[in-house]
């Protein structure tokens, strides 16, 4: 099953909301108050010392809604229930063990994150059985999002390579498909192979940041990918916008990312190497970078193969966050 799923997910994408307040919110760990409540997310601060906090919220229609805590305070470490049964689901159903995936990205891009209540409810006793620690520490902790964004949001710059290019967000929607009662259906994949799949389709727009990795600068294997040729019929300003890089890029370069928030986020060359179309393993490294921060840029190399051109390798540009 699982290489059906991998066939079916990257070989394609190598080639190339609900918003009612929820029903009910429970908060485990003494010491919080709730001091704001919208329709996009809930605010609690801290009002006593506590070993953690965690929020869980559902709508009426049994969807998960990916929320979070703001706490204050350095005793209090940030934790994400949603976003560590979201990850253990992953790393359950699929391959795709990149790195811990936070729920706030999430709220920021208005793009639910579907688990069924039983599915939930399954990973929350197993969690409540099994303590956990409180997870990576999330890039807000590390690097702050600036008070005022600047000029620049959701974008990869490559001074070497003249590169600017707008960074383009999937959801799992993308990329999975669903179930009747609307939850994702984690063990199918959508076809991302057709011009007007959802991947492709953003790939229009930019370079695509897909929703299985963690977002750029959070501890993982954050992973973009990018066109170096496409259909003479795909009209795009981005058809080969990492053709430049292309069996090009080399240790030591840098890049750099601004994210959703308009952070300045500095990424630091530490592999370029060309792997065969098929290569799973060596592309997305499941389970490696578990204290790295890294992004992975990745494009195709074409090549003939039974008569005809085709991607018959990949180009990889890993980077690691330089942190201040």
């Amino acid at each position: 099953m699982y290489a059906l799923i991998v066939i079916i997910i990257l070989a394609p994408i190598l080639y190339a909301n609900d918003k009612n307040i929820p029903e009910t919110i429970t908060v485990a760990g003494l010491g919080y108050s709730l001091v704001e409540q919208n329709v996009v997310a809930s605010r609690y601060e801290r009002t006593a010392d506590a070993a953690f906090g965690e929020e869980t919220a559902f709508d009426p229609s049994g969807k998960v809604k990916p929320e979070t805590i703001v706490v204050n305070g350095d005793k209090v470490t940030f934790y994400d229930k949603t976003g560590k049964i979201l990850t253990e689901i992953l790393k359950r159903d699929t391959i795709f063990d990149l790195g811990f995936i936070f729920s706030q990205p999430f709220i920021d891009l208005d793009a639910p994150v579907t688990i069924s209540k039983d599915e939930f409810d399954k990973f929350e006793n197993n969690i409540a059985a099994n303590p956990v620690d409180d997870g990576p520490v999330p890039l807000d902790r590390l690097i702050p999002p600036p008070a005022t964004p600047g000029r620049f949001r959701n974008l990869l710059v490559y001074d070497k390579y003249k590169i600017r290019v707008p960074v383009i967000y999937t959801t799992f929607e993308d990329v999975f498909n669903t179930k009747p009662d609307g939850s994702i259906d984690w063990t199918t994949a959508r076809d991302t192979a057709g011009v007007d799949s959802p991947v492709q389709v953003k790939l229009r727009d930019g370079i695509v940041h897909l929703a299985y990795s963690p977002q750029p600068g959070e501890i993982g294997n954050s992973y973009i990918v990018g066109h170096s040729s496409n259909y003479s019929f795909i009209k795009s300003a981005y058809n080969t916008v990492f053709k430049p890089i292309e069996q090009k890029s080399q240790p030591g370069e840098e890049f750099i990312i601004y994210d959703r928030y308009g952070r300045e986020l500095k990424f630091k060359v530490f592999e370029a190497l060309k792997i065969a179309d098929n290569d799973v393993e060596t592309a997305y490294q499941p389970g490696k970078y578990t204290d790295r921060r890294v992004v992975t840029l990745q494009t195709s190399i074409l090549g003939i193969r039974n008569g005809k051109w085709e991607a018959t390798h990949r180009w990889l540009t890993r980077g690691e966050l330089v942190l201040p």
